[in-house]
């Protein structure tokens, strides 16, 4: 409850009934970049003053009062946008980074840098998923799944950016993961 944000327990049942209802969504998976070293460098108290500023930036970005923000774990925030096509999750997912970067975390007079990555991915038409056969807890999971990848892309891109895509209810996560580990 440190970040005031709700928890992964409360993202699930959110995700899982936005799925169920079919109402058309973005996911935004936010991880802030090289967070460990804030913890073995400044120790976890200014960790935690990290996590809480990140935390307040993102929250203060989410516009919508539909728009969800969620503590995903450890230093991952995730944002659940619905009714929210590709290119407006695009810009909030952006607008998250950019309030991020400006925030001022500062440790023995110095202000410590904080950037996030950020992986998108909008579920903006179900049919072809249900077409494929996918159930609700199969859409969800490949929804996560693929937000995740593009967080991955953002972060192998060099971090401090944003990378996304929509909702591919053929794509083979694992493969995918697989080939951008490489």
């Amino acid at each position: 409850f440190m970040t005031k944000l709700k928890n992964r327990i409360s993202f699930d049942d959110d995700s899982k009934r936005v799925v169920r209802e079919g109402i058309r969504f973005s996911l935004i998976i936010l991880d802030i970049d090289h967070f460990k070293n804030f913890n073995d460098k400044y120790g976890h108290a200014i960790g935690d003053e990290v996590l809480i500023a990140v935390a307040s930036a993102i929250k203060s970005a989410a516009k919508k009062s539909s728009d969800m923000v969620y503590r995903f774990g450890g230093e991952e925030i995730s944002v659940i946008l619905p009714k929210t096509e590709l290119g407006g999750a695009n810009t909030v997912a952006e607008e998250m980074r950019r309030k991020v970067e400006k925030t001022k975390v500062i440790h023995a007079g110095k202000v410590l840098k904080v950037t996030v990555s950020a992986g998108v991915i909008a579920l903006e038409d179900y049919k072809s998923a249900r077409e494929r056969g996918l159930d609700n807890e199969l859409i969800r999971k490949k929804v996560i799944k693929q937000a995740d990848i593009n967080l991955y892309r953002a972060k192998k891109a060099g971090r401090n950016n944003v990378k996304s895509s929509k909702f591919s209810p053929s794509a083979n996560e694992d493969e995918v993961m697989m080939r951008l580990r490489e």
